[in-house]
């Protein structure tokens, strides 16, 4: 039986996270052996409640049709952010029409736990080159259709996104969850590749240019993926926040990496979360 109550905040119970502000001893590890990243317990359970799955549909220059896997995070009703690259195919933007975004997506992707939907648009800033392997732009935000449901979205403060410096990320530990196209839950694969969500936390070891760097084990299909951290609140309170979005796994020089909402960034995500969510801001 799924846990139904839609308050329980699992990254906080599970106490996987310190609060910002506390930083611990760096303590370097490689993400070259043991693949540490465990099954999400159970998909109704924020944050993995809000984070989504990604397929985009689309034709190469040559004409051959191929699907882009990726993962989001939903910032608000109708908003996801991610990065840009999970909408291009072969080169070429993927069609809005041909985008499919679920939630709670458990072993069956053809029967999401929280519903599918379709998006109105995919906005990417004017900078992003996706013949770029790695960008500093590698963003999007992206509108849902319809909103998202009222009572899934309890507690939304707690998993929304704050503008932060990479900085002030430094050392400390970045949770990632999202949908890698190599894992079934259990193997020998009893259930199919790519239809599971997968977590793992680990620290920041690098920083440049608003760019994270960090162990955390990724592969295809995570992209996108929010990076959450723990912050402390002005009214003491400790919430869970996305800070960042995963959008390279690890070349032979460099570890994963992601961008930190930050700066133009920052302005970006913020003017199109504005626009998307006009109808429900006060």
């Amino acid at each position: 039986m799924k846990n139904q109550n839609a308050n329980n905040n699992w990254l906080l119970q599970n106490d996987l996270l310190h609060p910002i502000g506390n930083p611990l001893p760096l303590l370097p590890r490689s993400i070259i052996g043991t693949d540490d990243r465990q099954a999400c317990p159970d998909v109704t359970l924020n944050p993995f409640r809000w984070i989504c799955q990604i397929e985009s549909t689309g034709r190469t220059r040559s004409g051959a049709t191929g699907t882009a896997y990726g993962t989001g995070c939903l910032i608000g009703r109708q908003t996801i952010l991610t990065a840009a690259h999970n909408f291009f195919v072969g080169g070429q933007k993927v069609a809005n029409r041909d985008v499919r975004i679920t939630f709670g997506t458990d072993g069956d992707r053809s029967r999401p736990m929280l519903g599918a939907y379709a998006v109105t648009n995919v906005e990417t800033p004017n900078a992003y080159n996706p013949a770029e392997i790695v960008s500093s732009h590698d963003i999007a935000v992206v509108g849902l259709r319809a909103p998202y449901p009222a009572d899934q979205i309890t507690n939304m403060g707690s998993q929304s996104w704050t503008e932060i410096t990479a900085s002030q990320l430094l050392h400390e530990q970045a949770f990632i969850s999202g949908y890698p196209v190599d894992r079934p839950r259990t193997p020998p694969p009893t259930e199919p590749a790519n239809a599971v969500q997968f977590w793992h936390v680990e620290r920041v070891t690098d920083i440049a240019s608003g760019e994270l760097f960090y162990a955390v084990d990724t592969t295809i299909g995570q992209s996108g993926s929010p990076i959450l951290a723990q912050l402390q609140l002005e009214n003491g309170r400790t919430d869970t926040v996305a800070v960042g979005v995963h959008t390279n796994a690890a070349s032979d020089l460099l570890p994963n990496r992601g961008l930190t909402i930050e700066g133009p960034i920052a302005d970006f995500v913020r003017h199109h979360y504005e626009s998307n969510e006009r109808g429900f801001m006060a």
